[in-house]
């Protein structure tokens, strides 16, 4: 990737999107004209359409009529430990294996990956690039194992592409909060620099739901961060964790447009009556004048009801102890969308820009399909 050190600058010959050619109400083309951009501090101050007067003295340079686009981002990724550019290594069979024994396996790992994390994470950096995502956003193991190390190495890499790659951190305990004792390290974590507070399944991992939700919370709070959590509880835990995560959204102003749910495969077990109610509470709403006694929106009695009932289903799976964990991973480009967009992509919700810290890029609805399940865990 080539750095223009010049400020301001001109950038000629470049091809922007118009608007679309249409046959009645259908598109059958995008209508493009040519531009001149005047670049400011790495921001488009201008636009300057072909053939009209450019600003003189501003060193000039060409795109020979390449196609400009917005930005590309990985809104989920785990750049702090990977096998990417090292020898090859088949992957394991999961059949029959649960979220514990994955972990079992990544304590062993570790250590092996530290070594080389820095380079394998500039490694994965540049192949993002070479793919043209610019920006980011990776999970980062805080562990018992790594302790901050795997925090420390990703820096590094980091600080290497300041000026070329933009990269939020999300502090992950991927071993369980709860599980794993690390609320320590996740609030040494807060200080070095982390973007958002990680969570792992919290009935399935920590083995209490409110328990470990409560103090992701907490550390989020305390640190003025937001949140991004793993949830790949299937109903009824999962439906009940998210349930519990939107009530506590709605009590916590502060909360407000921080808080992301990545993978959220409970979502798939909602009917498309479900996925409404709960794309339609108010902490999806673009609203910020929300009470802490929530008088400016309460949910009805029916909606009310409905959420206690499959908190009481979340209550008696637990007791016949079955397992809730599918050990399967949705493979999209979409990875780490917000609750609103995702559920578009499950249900019949219409994907709309959420107020916040989410990713803000368009989201396609994709009305009445299922997400395709493929292996993975993380």
């Amino acid at each position: 990737m080539t750095a223009l050190k010049d400020s301001p600058y001109l950038l000629a010959d470049v091809r922007l999107e118009e608007g679309f050619e249409k046959d009645g109400d259908v598109i059958v083309a995008t209508r493009t004209a040519l531009y001149a951009l005047e670049i400011k501090y790495g921001r488009i101050a201008a636009l300057h359409a072909a053939g009209s007067a450019l600003p003189a003295g501003l060193p000039i340079y060409r795109a020979n009529g390449r196609l400009a686009l917005p930005t590309m981002r990985d809104m989920h990724i785990h750049l702090d430990k990977t096998f990417y550019g090292g020898p090859w290594r088949a992957p394991r069979p999961r059949q029959g294996k649960t979220i514990m024994d994955m972990i079992a396996l990544e304590e062993k790992l570790l250590p092996q990956l530290l070594p080389t994390s820095v380079e394998r994470a500039e490694g994965l950096i540049a192949l993002l690039q070479s793919k043209g995502s610019t920006v980011a956003r990776s999970h980062c193991n805080i562990d018992p194992v790594s302790g901050l190390k795997s925090l420390e190495h990703l820096k590094i890499a980091l600080e290497r592409h300041r000026q070329d790659f933009v990269c939020e951190i999300v502090a992950f305990p991927q071993h369980g909060l709860l599980h794993s004792k690390v609320d320590g390290l996740m609030r040494e974590a807060m200080q070095m620099g982390v973007d958002y507070v990680g969570g792992l399944d919290p009935t399935n991992v920590d083995g209490a739901m409110e328990k470990s939700l409560d103090a992701m919370f907490q550390i989020a709070l305390d640190a003025g961060k937001g949140v991004d959590i793993h949830l790949h509880e299937t109903s009824p835990a999962g439906v009940a964790a998210i349930d519990y995560m939107i009530d506590t959204v709605e009590k916590t102003p502060a909360l407000k447009g921080k808080v992301t749910i990545s993978h959220a495969f409970a979502l798939t077990v909602l009917s498309p009556e479900q996925l409404e109610e709960t794309a339609g509470r108010p902490a999806f709403s673009e609203r910020h004048d929300h009470r802490l006694d929530g008088a400016d929106r309460r949910p009805d009695d029916a909606a009310a009801e409905a959420r206690r009932k499959r908190r009481l289903r979340h209550d008696r799976h637990r007791q016949r102890d079955r397992p809730l964990v599918a050990l399967r991973q949705r493979r999209h480009a979409g990875k780490g969308l917000s609750l609103r967009a995702a559920l578009s992509r499950v249900g019949r919700v219409p994907a709309v820009p959420v107020a916040g810290h989410f990713d803000r890029r368009r989201a396609a609805a994709r009305q009445g399909r299922q997400p395709r399940l493929a292996e993975g865990w993380r």
